[in-house]
């Protein structure tokens, strides 16, 4: 069958990988025991947030999607964000604000409530102990 997505298939296809994504971020959060980045362009300032941490073996069946401690940390992508400045506020408000999105995103998804499981910020700050940052 030879055929092509138009272009609303497309941008639907994104906004749900984007979604699927936050949701598996929030919940590798929940299972772990980060890092970012910024830089400017033409006096504008971006922010890349991301996090290196153990996640679940997807491939094991047995696994109920548990972590090994023993496991070699993998790097998820949190966002690229613009900024207006450059400062350690600004970044921590940053990180914050999208802790929230992924929060409130997981705490809805269909995956939280059948596992039972809430992502709370404490649990994002147990993990921030372990944040870089370059500002």
């Amino acid at each position: 069958i030879k055929s092509t997505m138009s272009r609303r298939t497309v941008s639907r296809a994104v906004l749900e990988g984007g979604v699927a994504a936050k949701m598996q971020i929030g919940y590798e959060m929940l299972q772990t025991n980060g890092d970012a980045d910024s830089t400017s362009h033409r006096k504008q300032n971006y922010e890349s947030r991301h996090i290196a941490l153990r996640t679940p073996d997807y491939d094991s069946p047995q696994s109920r999607l548990c972590v090994d401690t023993s496991a070699i940390p993998h790097l998820r992508l949190l966002c690229v964000d613009a900024t207006l400045d450059h400062t350690s506020k600004a970044s921590v408000n940053g990180f914050l604000g999208n802790m929230d999105e992924i929060s409130d995103l997981f705490n809805r998804s269909p995956l939280a409530k059948r596992l039972n499981l809430q992502f709370r910020i404490r649990h994002f700050l147990k993990i921030l102990r372990g944040m870089n940052g370059d500002h």
